[in-house]
């Protein structure tokens, strides 16, 4: 029988034959990409990483991946494969390979990378029993061997909520996870989606390529909340949220971060293609009391929010917190409306400060909610063009 190396050397080669074999399956005479091809679509070091749902993909779906401008992004993140309680990845809601390999050659034409998240298809529990010492050497394992079978370029964690418990684990297993990625080839990429655990991250920042902050979903109806910004760059200056707290921004989880040890150039922050649209208000730093979830909807695309809301006497541009706003007033406060979200001149302003403060980039949730198949040719993706004008930019 043999030994434990021995038998990892024999999982390795199986794993490249089964490679092979899915290329065979598809009819492919092309062997799959390079993880780390030597065209570079960014002129400089600044990524724009894109996450891109399986669900949009699939037939019939909002968004094909021909209708995506690669040349506008640096990575792109597939979303659908998912970790489950006993280590095994999938199969609920994985991508199909064909699907996979459609995303990473487009990709990979246009000089972009491709990674694929892990989430949790059974809820938080389940991945953190994946994640606990008997499972997470076979959930690591199947992991790497998912990208390596599909030719990804790197693995995303997207673990929500983080919380002081999972610490341990999680830190055990970005390690881990790590040292298998460099075994098959040091230039894979590990990253991550956070908005927690800032003090673990700047023990961990080694390990990783890019730490990205999840900066939306900053407000709500909260206790001691009053109405805010879905993805504000900066804060309320000094209109504070109460007499300790600034109000929440981009800027502030990224000053968070790095105060931690997370290197700047190792950071990337939010731009959402949606929204959040409050009832009861009208615009920014309102008083909520009595409102509740119900009045405010987080599933307001962005291509919802133009056909359906946008007109250009309710818009608003906050140039201290760098986010754009609609403000529909009435004397019937039932009939108010305050709707936050990312604009064309928000997502500029994201990736000048990226660049002026020395980040690592942007990521972008998600490439779908922007799209507007219902527009003029070539006017179908506008934010994404305003990204792809300001990162370009020199």
């Amino acid at each position: 029988m043999p030994g434990k190396a021995a038998s990892r050397s024999i999982q390795r080669l199986c794993i490249v034959a089964a490679t092979a074999m899915a290329v065979c399956r598809l009819g492919s005479a092309q062997a799959l990409p390079d993880p780390s091809p030597a065209a570079q679509a960014s002129p400089s070091d600044v990524w724009v990483c894109a996450y891109y749902l399986n669900d949009n993909q699939a037939k019939d779906g909002r968004l094909p991946a021909d209708q995506i401008d690669f040349h506008a992004i640096s990575h792109i993140i597939h979303v659908g494969m998912y970790a489950n309680g006993d280590g095994t990845v999938g199969p609920k809601g994985a991508v199909p390979l064909a699907d996979c390999l459609n995303v990473i050659h487009k990709a990979h034409d246009a000089g972009c990378k491709a990674l694929a998240i892990m989430g949790s298809d059974e809820g938080i529990d389940n991945l953190r029993h994946a994640l606990t010492d008997p499972v997470r050497p076979m959930l690591v394992r199947n992991l790497v061997q998912y990208i390596i079978i599909r030719g990804y370029d790197g693995i995303d964690l997207d673990m929500e909520p983080l919380e002081d418990i999972d610490v341990p684990n999680y830190t055990k297993f970005v390690r881990e996870l790590r040292a298998e990625l460099n075994y098959y080839n040091p230039k894979l990429l590990l990253t991550a989606a956070v908005a927690s655990e800032p003090a673990m991250f700047g023990q961990l920042q080694d390990q990783f390529d890019r730490i990205d902050l999840m900066t939306y979903d900053l407000a709500g109806p909260w206790p001691g909340f009053k109405s805010w910004y879905n993805a504000s760059l900066y804060d309320g200056g000094s209109d504070k949220l109460n007499p300790k707290e600034p109000y929440p921004s981009a800027d502030g989880m990224a000053q968070a971060f790095m105060k931690a040890g997370v290197p700047a150039a190792k950071l990337g922050i939010g731009i959402a293609f949606y929204g959040y649209t409050w009832s009861g208000v009208s615009g920014p730093k309102q008083d909520i009391t009595g409102l509740t979830n119900a009045d405010v909807n987080d599933s307001s695309e962005y291509y919802d929010i133009m056909d359906k809301d946008f007109q250009p006497s309710r818009y608003h541009w906050d140039d201290g917190a760098k986010s754009a706003y609609l403000s529909i007033d009435s004397p019937d406060k039932k009939q108010r409306r305050f709707i936050s979200y990312d604009d064309e001149t928000a997502c500029a302003a994201k990736i000048d400060y990226v660049r002026k403060n020395h980040l690592g980039g942007v990521i972008i949730w998600e490439l779908s909610g922007g799209y507007r198949p219902n527009q003029p040719e070539g006017q179908r993706d506008p934010l994404l063009q305003a990204v792809k004008k300001a990162w370009l930019l020199r």
